[in-house]
C-alpha cells in the first residue's frame, strides 16, 4: 500500500519512497488531484489517441509548441514509435 511519499509493505512497515517509480509517480502516491483526474477522463472514455477526437488536444499542442519553440509538434505514445516516426 502507498499514499503519498510513503509505502507500507505486507509486514507493515513503512518507508520513505525514494525510488517514485523511476520518475513516474514524483508527485507522490495515490494523489487526490490525479485520481480525480483519471476518474473524471475514465467517465468520458478509456483510451485516447491521436486518432480520436478530443477538445483538449488543439490546446495542448499549441502549449508544446511553444515551450519547444517549434512550430508543429507530433507526440507519440513511446520512445520507439518517436524515434522510429522521427526516421
Amino acid at each position: 500500500k502507498a499514499e503519498g511519499i510513503w509505502v507500507t509493505d505486507p509486514e507493515g512497515n513503512k518507508y520513505l519512497d525514494m525510488l517514485s517509480a523511476y520518475s513516474s509517480v514524483n508527485q507522490g502516491h495515490r494523489h487526490p488531484k490525479i485520481i480525480q483526474a483519471l476518474k473524471d477522463q475514465a467517465d468520458k472514455v478509456t483510451l485516447t489517441s491521436r486518432a480520436f477526437y478530443s477538445e483538449n488536444m488543439g490546446e495542448w499542442y499549441e502549449k508544446v509548441a511553444k515551450v519547444t519553440n517549434k512550430e508543429m509538434i507530433l507526440p507519440m505514445n513511446t520512445g520507439a514509435e518517436a524515434v522510429e516516426t522521427a526516421l
